[in-house]
């Protein structure tokens, strides 16, 4: 005697004749990570993603570290650095290899250079750093 048929939650016993067989995904879910653009913060694509990897990378970066209960140890304290002086590109990078200290140590990525220029009472930066997983290279603007 075969095994009673038990309907998935919200199908109605009635509308089963046979049995239901549940397949798993040949693949993993096609987008992991969003494609955000980092100089914007907004998607660039609804249907496809980047690599977990660089979804990483962009989140350690934009996260600003001790603003939150779930971040005290999360994040770079770029947004703390308000005096422009001859010290800055050093905190700079010091603020990019904290943040992505995490990934590195789980050797996730290589931080490549990380380059600062400064334009009066302001200052611009970006972070070039190797995927150890896909070995591809990029850049990223803090």
């Amino acid at each position: 005697m075969p095994a009673p048929l038990i309907p998935p939650p919200g199908m109605p016993p009635a509308a089963l004749t046979s049995g239901v067989e549940l397949i798993g995904p040949s693949k993993p879910p096609a987008i992991l990570a969003d494609d955000i653009d980092p100089q914007t913060g907004e998607f660039r694509s609804l249907l496809r993603g980047v690599h977990p990897v660089d979804g990483m990378v962009v989140v350690a970066l934009r996260t600003q570290r001790g603003t939150g209960a779930s971040v005290p140890d999360v994040g770079s304290g770029l947004a703390t650095l308000d005096k422009v002086d001859d010290t800055l590109p050093a905190r700079i990078k010091f603020e990019i290899q904290a943040a992505l200290a995490s990934l590195v140590k789980r050797k996730l990525v290589r931080i490549g250079s990380i380059v600062s220029a400064q334009a009066g009472d302001g200052s611009s930066a970006y972070c070039e750093y190797t995927n150890l997983l896909t070995n591809q290279t990029r850049r990223v603007p803090v």
